[in-house]
């Protein structure tokens, strides 16, 4: 256990992405290509993939975010020189965006102020009383589900937090939204899986509700015990971070804890050996929503499936087949059909140049 542990957490780390680590996690389990109990184990451990964004929290306007994309721009020449993988690029360029973003908003904040005005709206926004906190969920929680993008709760809570047009606990319920949005929007682009994944899908996204549901709570208590006798100083700008930061990895560790609990129970639910479903969309491979090392392990995997199904399919004569109900041949022959349609598409989008054009 201690070893699965280590090895799906380091994973996860390697990964960097809360979104990533879930539809990894998804398609190794729908691919059964690996253990169930690793697949299972990679989904409670997404939120470990939020280093990344906790990071940027930390650093923001403490660090000029045009030294990190310097330094991203000489890496990704000499990565792609050296014919390696993109990814710490991608890690320094984003981490560099985010600072620099940062700065940009901080410097133009006036603008902000002058557009909110008096407005109702922006009253709204400086609200921390709960029906506003439950508004804000909401939105964040739609607006997710419409664009679907990792961490944007995260940079407009601190920017508008830092700004004082948001209060804390607003701040709080927009990266709840936004976590609560990924857990049901990845169990609605599994619905037409196979059922070993439509079940633990659904289940992670119930789990991962009441998870944030006790992080909300959670973190009004946390708050009213600590934050306001945490202090910095002077530096306004660094105490609100921090404070934002504070929140945000106790909401992390809280969602971990949870899903990490029904996790260990989930993992050891028999799987049926006959299960009907597609396979992962390879739309999920063009988007970058699986990691790369898993994806060309399960493709390796999916191959070997495929020979192996095929040499069966061929080494069976008239007289096997009359043996074997019709309903089982068929099962084999239309999994046959899918992956060989399937394997081509997933190898030419793993292929695809990180800025090439998608068709």
């Amino acid at each position: 256990m201690f070893k699965m542990l280590i090895t799906t957490g380091l994973c996860a780390v390697g990964s960097g992405s809360f979104i990533q680590t879930q539809y990894s996690a998804v398609a190794l389990m729908n691919s059964r290509s690996f253990s169930k109990h690793y697949a299972v184990l990679l989904l409670c451990l997404s939120g470990v993939g939020l280093w990344t964004t906790a990071i940027g929290i930390a650093l923001a306007w403490q660090i000029s975010g045009e030294i990190l994309l310097a330094a991203a721009l000489v890496l990704y020449f000499y990565l792609h020189w050296a014919k390696k993988g993109l990814g710490l690029f991608k890690l320094v360029a984003g981490l560099g965006g985010f600072l620099k973003g940062a700065e940009l908003v901080l410097q133009r904040q006036s603008i902000l102020f002058s557009a909110l005005g008096e407005s109702e709206f922006h009253f709204l926004l400086a609200d921390g009383r709960f029906p506003a906190q439950i508004c804000w969920l909401v939105v964040a929680f739609v607006l997710t589900l419409l664009i679907g993008i990792e961490s944007w709760a995260v940079i407009v809570g601190l920017v508008l937090l830092i700004a004082g047009s948001l209060s804390l606990n607003g701040a709080v319920a927009i990266v709840l939204g936004e976590m609560l949005a990924h857990g049901w929007l990845l169990w609605w682009r599994s619905r037409k899986m196979n059922q070993d994944v439509q079940t633990t899908t659904k289940a992670y996204a119930l789990v991962n509700t009441v998870g944030l549901v006790i992080a909300f709570f959670a973190a009004g208590l946390f708050r009213n015990g600590f934050i306001w006798t945490f202090s910095l100083g002077s530096n306004q700008l660094i105490e609100k971070s921090w404070q934002f930061l504070s929140m945000y990895l106790l909401i992390v560790i809280v969602q971990c804890l949870t899903v990490l609990t029904w996790g260990h129970y989930a993992a050891k639910k028999k799987v049926g050996e006959v299960q009907t479903g597609e396979y992962f969309p390879t739309q999920w491979i063009s988007r970058g929503l699986i990691s790369v090392g898993i994806l060309d392990f399960i493709i390796q995997k999916l191959n070997e499936r495929l020979d192996l199904l095929s040499a069966q399919q061929n080494a069976l004569n008239t007289k096997d087949r009359a043996q074997i109900p019709a309903a089982f041949l068929k099962i084999h022959e239309r999994e046959i059909a899918q992956l060989a349609l399937w394997l081509p598409l997933a190898v030419d989008g793993r292929n695809k140049k990180p800025f090439e054009p998608r068709a």
